[in-house]
């Protein structure tokens, strides 16, 4: 009989691995729908950069959700905190290596993002790296933040 178990969970998960492998629900996303998905989180951050209020809203669902190492922040909360920054500095934003993926009106994408922020007024620059998953919805026929969880990676 333990001989029959072993063999049947070799098989179920062999199963399952071609399964989620070959998954017919998700999709296979377009190169323009995919850098749709990623060109949506680059205005978002120009808008930041240029601390842009109306296109840092634009770039939020009204669900907004940000999880940020222990931190949870809401879109009022967090464009609150972004906006009461003006005038002390900028930052700047690398995003590379995306792994996105788009399901009908959904799309994740998870990537490595460089920022550093530029002081105002001179002083040091501060580099930050964060590995980051962002859950995009389609609204009212624009992609739209959802959720974005940030890693901070150890220097």
């Amino acid at each position: 009989m333990r001989r029959w178990s072993v063999l049947t969970c070799v098989v179920l998960l062999v199963g399952l691995a071609n399964g989620c492998a070959q998954r017919t629900d998700r999709p296979n996303p377009t190169a323009e729908t995919t850098d749709s998905v990623e060109a949506a989180l680059v205005t978002w951050y120009d808008a930041l950069a240029a601390h842009d209020s109306a296109g840092i809203v634009e770039g939020l669902s009204p669900d907004f959700l940000l999880v940020e190492d222990t931190t949870l922040m809401t879109r009022e909360v967090l464009v609150r905190n972004l906006l009461s920054g003006r005038g002390q500095g900028h930052q700047t934003t690398h995003m590379s290596d995306f792994h996105t993926v788009v399901s009908q009106s959904t799309a994740w994408t998870t990537l490595r993002n460089h920022e550093v922020w530029i002081p105002g007024g001179g002083g040091d620059s501060t580099g930050y790296d964060f590995i980051e998953t962002v859950v995009l919805r389609m609204h009212d026929g624009r992609w739209r933040i959802e959720r974005y969880h940030a890693t901070p990676l150890k220097r």
